[in-house]
């Protein structure tokens, strides 16, 4: 979470946006490092063009569902619900207009859920209008770790 926030800062100055992050440092997740790297960078980056003003990074184990839990949320305009089941496509974007202040090709989001599919996991997004959006990976927890 470290490398991806600082990967992503100069975005986060630029846009003068606050990055709020509940990460318990004995959480252990066997990921690749860079794939799973892009795919935090991919959100946040999303979650600072989209979202509102304060962006909101958490994890935790949920130890009887063997899944450690990462979350990426934004308190911006939220997405409407027509187009939730289809973000995750390549190429896809709610905003299809060329005139958009923001560039984007539509992949980011098809790339975050390749590298969560890789690792066993599961990726969900959940939306209000007005309130925000919130992106939740879920991987499994490892089972052989030593803490």
């Amino acid at each position: 979470v470290d490398n991806s926030l600082l990967l992503c800062k100069s975005q986060k100055d630029k846009k003068k946006c606050k990055i709020l992050t509940d990460v318990p440092e004995n959480i252990s997740v066997d990921v690749d490092f860079y794939l799973f790297e892009q795919a935090l960078v991919n959100l946040i980056t999303n979650a600072i063009k989209y979202g509102g003003e304060i962006i909101k990074i958490s994890s935790r184990e949920h130890v009887e569902k063997g899944k450690i839990i990462i979350s990426v949320s934004d308190n911006g305009p939220g997405i409407e619900p027509k187009h939730l089941d289809r973000l995750f496509e390549r190429f896809y974007r709610v905003d299809n207009s060329f005139k958009n202040k923001e560039d984007g090709t539509g992949l980011g989001l098809a790339i975050v859920k390749h590298i969560v599919l890789i690792h066993s996991g599961k990726i969900t997004v959940s939306s209000k209008l007005d309130e925000g959006t919130v992106f939740e990976i879920q991987l499994p927890i490892l089972k052989n770790r030593f803490t």
